[in-house]
């Protein structure tokens, strides 16, 4: 997990300040912004909806990666 704005620069833990990020990334990151580190974000952090946090408790990147009879459910 990483940050968007730096917890050093005053950024906060919430849905819309952190993203997923290998460690790599994160270490190269530092306490910079993505803007500052020259990396763009791929994705812009949202608030899961209730479907999108199963996921995410499951492990799963998409609902084709849930048992078929979760996946029908959760749509």
């Amino acid at each position: 997990m990483d940050h968007v704005v730096p917890r050093a620069q005053g950024g906060q833990d919430t849905w819309l300040n952190t993203v997923a990020s290998c460690a790599e990334d994160n270490h190269h990151k530092a306490d910079r912004t993505p803007e500052q580190a020259g990396m763009p974000l791929l994705h812009q952090p949202f608030v899961p909806s209730p479907a999108d946090a199963m996921l995410l408790a499951m492990g799963a990147r998409d609902r084709s990666e849930l048992p078929e009879w979760l996946g029908q459910s959760a749509a």
